[in-house]
């Protein structure tokens, strides 16, 4: 299916900050970084794995330890584990992707992009469809995969 430019926000097409606006100061997919993409009105990209209690985090890696200092795979560790037990370099905890949203609050554009393991595509297809029907206007997100099982 093909979708016109009018279908997108045209914030989308003056560039995506990757996982956030991020640099020294605020860690890669943390809220620091997601404030400072809001802050310059700016489209941001960031990316969601389903914790075992069946919560979305937002994360680029599976595996905490190059963006905490901290063994541990998402999948395997409840939301509260994670929150109790891991913060990000920057100090901040990671955020869920109901956080985010709700301090985005539409104001820019998100690229959700998710990110399945060992077969979970479809629970975590299913709880970001319900996670994002809070979305008021459609153009503010656009969700991607590298697996094709979890955008079917």
């Amino acid at each position: 299916m093909s979708k016109s430019k009018k279908e997108f926000h045209p914030l989308l097409f003056k560039g995506i900050c990757h996982r956030g606006y991020w640099d020294e100061e605020a860690t890669e997919n943390g809220m620091k970084g997601f404030k400072k993409a809001i802050a310059a009105k700016a489209a941001f990209e960031l990316d969601i794995h389903l914790t075992k209690d069946k919560e979305l985090l937002v994360c680029h890696d599976g595996e905490l330890k190059r963006t905490t200092g901290k063994e541990g795979i998402i999948e395997e560790l409840t939301l509260q584990e994670i929150k109790e037990n891991y913060r990000l370099h920057d100090g901040d905890p990671l955020p869920t992707l109901k956080e985010v949203l709700e301090e985005c609050n539409e104001q820019v554009p998100i690229v959700v992009e998710l990110k399945a393991y060992k077969g979970n595509d479809k629970e975590l297809a299913k709880k970001t469809l319900e996670v994002l029907s809070a979305i008021k206007d459609p153009k503010n997100i656009s969700i991607i995969s590298f697996y094709p099982k979890a955008l079917y």
